[in-house]
């Protein structure tokens, strides 16, 4: 799918939300597997200057019913198939349900921009916290600008970028604009082969993948003597061990980034292969 492709179904979603009485500040909810429509989803719900919120379709049950019941969120998106206990969540609590892939051949004439704010909330991510209870964190468009600024100053190119993170963390965010900051292709496979650690190496190879975030546990798993082109790593989400990061940021960029979700993603990071410093976070 090329970007005007995805752009012509991005506005095609904005207006069936729209004609579905979604307006600009409202959460909507989006529930989907990891898929190229999950992120065509999240790209509209932004861009007509809603609210988003993931919910990973491998979540239990329970865990999706208290973020939506915590969020107030009024309308809920999804992708053709959508679980018979999450219907009738929905039609309970008066949930406006919507299968985003209606949107495809919809009617683009309703699209109108909207301008966002830097105060505007641009997603909300829930994290368990101290309490094992789903907790929001709320988040700007002017977070989301100051990590773009960034991210777009460490590539010099297109990237190749296999999405991995599970639809409910901001990861999954981080690598949306990852991409577009690099102006590259996003690849998706099998999100259980993509996390299995037999597999990862197979996988980055396979796509000839040149960028990728992962947490520490997946990284020390990949071959770096097998995936030549792999040349824009991240890591975050737990503590990189000083011999993996070092490992990577001899053989190409290595950038170790942590922050709590609050954050917008991440507040601190670690060019390691520039610094050196293998147990180092990184700085503001």
């Amino acid at each position: 799918m090329s970007y005007s492709q995805a752009w012509q179904k991005v506005k095609s979603l904005i207006a069936l939300l729209r004609h579905q009485g979604v307006e600009k500040g409202q959460v909507v909810a989006c529930f989907s597997r990891n898929e190229h429509q999950s992120i065509l989803n999240m790209l509209a719900v932004m861009e007509m200057g809603a609210c988003y919120l993931g919910l990973d379709a491998q979540y239990p049950e329970q865990r999706v019913s208290d973020m939506l019941s915590d969020s107030g969120s009024k309308h809920l998106l999804f992708n053709e198939n959508m679980p018979a206990w999450l219907n009738d969540y929905c039609e309970v609590n008066n949930i406006q349900a919507v299968d985003g892939l209606s949107a495809c051949s919809g009617n683009k004439d309703q699209y109108l921009q909207i301008m966002t704010q830097c105060d505007d909330i641009a997603y909300l991510i829930y994290t368990s916290g101290t309490t094992g209870k789903p907790k929001a964190s709320i988040n700007t468009h002017e977070g989301l600008a100051s990590r773009m600024a960034f991210l777009s100053s460490t590539m010099d190119q297109p990237h190749r970028l296999l999405q991995c993170s599970g639809m409910s963390f901001d990861a999954v965010v981080l690598e949306v604009l990852m991409l577009l900051a690099s102006g590259g292709t996003l690849v998706f496979d099998d999100i259980d082969c993509v996390r299995n650690p037999q597999e990862i190496t197979k996988i980055i190879q396979l796509h000839q993948i040149t960028m990728i975030f992962l947490p520490p546990a997946l990284l020390t798993h990949v071959d770096v003597t097998q995936v030549k082109r792999l040349s824009w790593v991240g890591v975050g989400g737990d503590r990189c061990p000083p011999a993996l990061a070092r490992k990577w940021a001899e053989r190409g960029q290595l950038y170790n980034l942590y922050g709590p979700s609050e954050a917008s993603i991440f507040c601190v990071a670690n060019p390691v292969h520039k610094t050196r410093k293998y147990d180092s976070i990184g700085f503001i």
